[in-house]
């Protein structure tokens, strides 16, 4: 059974090209480099490893900007260390429209740590994952195809090599359009009425298989 969450929740409000363009003003969201990171902040999500890869990523892509999405007892800590970062846009939590209209404005989910059902936002939002191979992921994390729908980066440890994955990509439009477009078909088959469907089948098969 894929574990999933309803999609539709999410399609109703991706926003228009107009209402994109009026969101990244309102945001303050200057560029088409974004990264974006969505969940709580603690350390398996290894957010300070994500921040010290930001200002790599500056370095090669001037205009690269990352927002953080989550809240935690770690933030504040973050955001007075990055303070001078202001390509760095700390929102703290958000939910429903307003989550969506944020990821929305971003080209990739930048997750080093724990996966979970965000990977779902990504897909629908057609937003490429790039991970590490850390141990401690959850199921989800099998959706992030490697090359389709996301990278996997095996060294875990390496923030250079992590930045280099996600700077090639973006500086790849070509390729980041496709794996786009891969990560939205991947969501049409992961809805909620076809998890639905499948648990009901097999509930249904175990029934008859006690008979």
């Amino acid at each position: 059974v894929n574990n999933t969450i309803d999609t539709a929740e999410i399609t109703k409000y991706i926003p228009t090209e107009t209402e994109l363009n009026q969101i990244r003003k309102s945001e303050n969201l200057n560029s088409h480099n974004i990264g974006i990171f969505i969940g709580n902040v603690y350390s398996y999500k290894r957010i300070d490893f994500l921040l010290k890869t930001a200002v790599l990523i500056r370095e090669s892509i001037s205009d690269f900007e990352l927002i953080i999405v989550g809240d935690g007892e770690e933030l504040t800590t973050y955001i007075e260390r990055y303070k001078s970062k202001t390509y760095i846009h700390f929102k703290g939590a958000l939910y429903g429209k307003d989550k969506v209209e944020v990821a929305a404005c971003a080209n990739l989910l930048l997750m080093p740590g724990l996966i979970g059902l965000v990977i779902i936002d990504a897909l629908v939002l057609g937003l490429p994952i790039i991970s590490t191979n850390v141990t401690y992921h959850s199921p989800e994390v099998q959706y992030l195809e490697h090359g389709k729908t996301g990278l996997l980066v095996d060294d875990f440890e390496s923030v250079e090599k992590y930045a280099k994955a996600v700077t090639d990509l973006l500086q790849n439009k070509s390729r980041l359009n496709i794996m786009s477009d891969e990560c939205k078909l991947k969501a049409k088959r992961l809805n909620l009425d076809e998890m639905v469907s499948k648990f009901s089948n097999g509930i249904l098969k175990v029934l008859e298989g006690s008979k």
